[in-house]
């Protein structure tokens, strides 16, 4: 798993959470990465523990695409 930051900051129109996934994929797809990605947006429906595994809470890097 990879936490990426985006490019460009966003505006709260995002098109809801698979509007901003899709915004993930376009820009880990520009610069050849593969795979499955996943805007980390928190809520009272989405959190930290939603998305990442507790075993890689404290190991993971989060690096931006540029």
């Amino acid at each position: 798993m990879h936490l990426i930051a985006l490019n460009s900051p966003q505006l709260g129109n995002m098109q809801g959470i698979r509007g901003i996934d899709h915004q993930c994929f376009l820009q880990a797809q520009a610069i050849g990465l593969k795979g499955t990605f996943r805007a980390f947006l928190s809520s009272r429906l989405q959190d930290l523990h939603s998305i990442v595994r507790q075993n890689d809470r404290e190991s993971l890097p989060i690096v931006n695409l540029q």
